[in-house]
C-alpha cells in the first residue's frame, strides 16, 4: 500500500476553456451516436479520480475490478476525461461546421 503525499504523481489536469465549452455543447446538442458513451466514460473517469473522497465506489472497484490495484494514484484516472472530453468536443465541432456548410453553402 502507498502512504503519504503524492509528490511525484501530482500534477494539474488542464482541458482548457474552449474544450470544456465544446464538450458541454456536444453533451447537450450533438446528434452523434457516440455522445452517450463519451459522456458516461467522462463521468466515470471523474468518479474514479475522487479516490478516498468516494470510498464506497473506489473500494468496490479496488476489490472487484481486475488490475485496478495497479494504479499508482486515483488521480491517474483523469486521463480518461481528458481524452473523451476532447474527442466529444471535436465531434461536436465537426457537426457544427457541417451544418453551417449545408445551411449557407461552401465557405
Amino acid at each position: 500500500m502507498y502512504w503519504g503525499e503524492l509528490l511525484n504523481t501530482q500534477g494539474t489536469v488542464y482541458l482548457g476553456v474552449l474544450v470544456c465549452l465544446l464538450f458541454l455543447f456536444g453533451a447537450f446538442f450533438s446528434k452523434s451516436e457516440h455522445r452517450w458513451w463519451l459522456v458516461s466514460i467522462t463521468l466515470f473517469g471523474i468518479i474514479l479520480s475522487w479516490g478516498k473522497n468516494l470510498e464506497a465506489v473506489n473500494y468496490f472497484l479496488f476489490d472487484y475490478m481486475p488490475l485496478y490495484k495497479k494504479f499508482r494514484a486515483p488521480s491517474m484516472a483523469l486521463v480518461i476525461p481528458q481524452l473523451t472530453a476532447a474527442l466529444l468536443a471535436v465531434i461536436f465541432l465537426n457537426e457544427f461546421i457541417k451544418t453551417k456548410k449545408k445551411k449557407y453553402g461552401a465557405i
